[in-house]
């Protein structure tokens, strides 16, 4: 009997077959693991970008859509540019407040 023909014989300890076929099943899931980990790591700055780009877009389609609208209808109603005034003020204070925030 040479050694290739005995390897592939099966061995006479069923325990032996077993401990076999668990360690060729482990030596996989390791693999796949190994290959799953690798693809999150490759998609998921894609997806950051997408959720990021959708906000962004999102927020500036919203303000064109609605700031503008209420500043244009401010301007039109008597006695609205106080109003378009104090939307103005508060808007320069927010920013100046997250400009604060930012500064150690």
């Amino acid at each position: 009997m040479t050694a290739e023909s005995a390897s592939t014989t099966p061995s006479s300890n069923p325990f032996d077959a077993v401990a076999n076929a668990m360690q060729t099943a482990a030596g996989a899931l390791r693999d796949g693991a190994g290959d799953a980990s690798a693809k999150v790591q490759e998609v998921l700055p894609k997806v950051g970008n997408f959720v990021s780009r959708g906000a962004y877009n999102g927020s500036y389609y919203a303000s064109y859509g609605i700031v503008f609208p209420t500043l244009f209808l401010c301007h039109i109603i008597p006695g609205g540019k106080s109003i378009a005034s104090g939307i103005v003020d508060g808007a320069a204070a927010a920013s100046d407040y997250i400009r604060g925030l930012r500064q150690p």
